[in-house]
């Protein structure tokens, strides 16, 4: 009994000293690369993180805001283990780059750190909330760049500048010209590249476009790039000079400030050609041009105006014409002749020829006789038989051909005939083997 309570003193001793150890271990501990920088030179910051077990998620950073710095997270965390007071925690570094553009002691101020992390491998993950420590570091101004507002510290710089379209293009007044400028800097971030100095001219309209900020990575080396575009339009014709551009910068490693100027470019805008100077040639041809679409236009106007009754007579002739009884006797009639129905087609056929013969009646201009030519003839004559004479009697009516019929119909048409007083429609075929004969009346 007095065995089981001492094992169960001590594991509980044991706990206690766990827990405290474990407490006394801030979750968050922050770092500074250096203690001196000059102004604008990145300074490093590693922020670290511990947890017991596994980390889950995302951790979220407060950064705190300095006038005149900018602090940019770099890189990807990178994941390890460390002892702390003979305990094994697994820990994330993240690493920030800070720019300042102050001179003096720089503190930054404890700031609040969250994130998720497990009390071992196999407990659930939890909420963890820690507070960086305050830390401090000097920054120096330059030598003899009390006269820049903004002071730009890099390694390395490159600047190159191109022109479109090209200054030697011949330009006139309302062209307009436009100057790209780049610059690739390493040991810098691209927001830290100052804007290109003032370019206002007299008698040009200058805009600049939105800068173009870029940071890259490449094999741990930090490079920053900035493309400024402006364009110089010319109101006016005259002599312009687009001025240079110098940039200054300070070198920390050669201890030194370097500069680089883009030369200024001098461009000849000209007037735009007035009426007053075209040539006596070109306004001669203007002139014989115009003169031949001014009367092409009136020859138009008085061609329409000539046919418009004339061709308004013939759209309302063909209306007509479209609804009038003949042409619905044509339709009918070859509809009948495509289904080979005889007994359709006879009924359609005379009936074309009454509404035939009607039309020319109220007609006073055209004679009023009409005859089928010879062909057509034959055809309605076989027709004939084969609805009412001796074919139909035996039968045979399905022999007639209609598509025959309709193809001598539409290539014959009736023919009219002069002198001739006396109304002749063709004879219709006996009904019956007599001789007896059937006309319209």
């Amino acid at each position: 009994m007095i065995a089981r309570r001492t094992f169960c003193f001590a594991l509980l001793l044991l706990v206690v000293l766990f827990c405290r150890s474990v407490a006394a271990i801030a979750p968050v501990r922050i770092k500074l690369g250096q203690e001196t920088a000059w102004m604008g030179e990145a300074v490093t910051i590693t922020v670290t993180l511990y947890s017991p077990g596994p980390f889950s998620g995302s951790p979220a950073f407060d950064l705190p805001e300095i006038p005149l710095t900018a602090i940019v997270k770099t890189g990807n965390p990178v994941v390890s283990s460390e002892q702390v007071e003979g305990e094994t925690y697994l820990i994330q570094q993240h690493e920030f780059t800070l720019f300042t553009q102050q001179s003096g002691e720089i503190a930054i101020p404890p700031f609040r750190v969250r994130f998720e992390g497990k009390s071992s491998f196999l407990a659930k993950a939890e909420p963890v909330e820690g507070m960086t420590a305050e830390v401090k570091f000097q920054s120096k101004r330059p030598p003899d760049t009390e006269s820049m507002a903004m002071v730009v510290t890099a390694t390395k710089m490159q600047i190159e500048q191109s022109w479109e379209p090209s200054p030697e293009v011949s330009l006139k007044a309302g062209d307009a010209i436009v100057r790209s400028v780049n610059r690739e800097a390493e040991g810098t971030t691209a927001m830290m590249l100052a804007p290109i100095a003032d370019q206002s001219m007299q008698g040009v309209k200058v805009y600049l476009a939105t800068p173009q900020l870029e940071d890259r990575v490449d094999r741990g080396d930090a490079r920053a790039y900035r493309t400024d575009r402006v364009t110089y339009q010319f109101k006016e014709s005259g002599e312009y000079t687009i001025p240079e551009l110098s940039f200054t910068w300070w070198n920390p490693t050669e201890q030194r400030l370097e500069q680089k100027t883009l030369p200024s470019v001098t461009l000849s805008v000209t007037e735009l050609p007035s009426v007053a100077t075209v040539s006596d040639d070109s306004r001669s041809s203007e002139s014989v041009r115009w003169t031949w679409v001014l009367g092409a236009v009136m020859f138009a106007v008085v061609a329409v105006w000539l046919l418009r009754k004339p061709v308004s007579r013939l759209v309302n002739h063909l209306r007509q014409r479209a609804n009038r009884d003949v042409a619905i006797a044509e339709r009918k009639l070859r509809s009948a002749c495509n289904d080979g129905d005889a007994q359709a087609a006879y009924g359609a056929m005379l009936r074309w020829l009454r509404a035939k013969s009607n039309e020319l009646s109220s007609d006073a201009k055209q004679p009023r006789d009409f005859e089928l030519e010879l062909s057509l003839d034959a055809e309605w004559r076989l027709l004939s038989q084969r609805v009412y004479g001796v074919a139909a009697e035996r039968g045979s009516v399905e022999d007639w051909d209609g598509r025959k019929f309709w193809t001598v119909f539409s290539k014959r048409r009736p023919q009219t005939r002069r002198g001739d007083t006396s109304h002749g429609p063709p004879e219709f075929p006996p009904l019956n083997p007599s001789s007896q004969k059937f006309q319209t009346g």
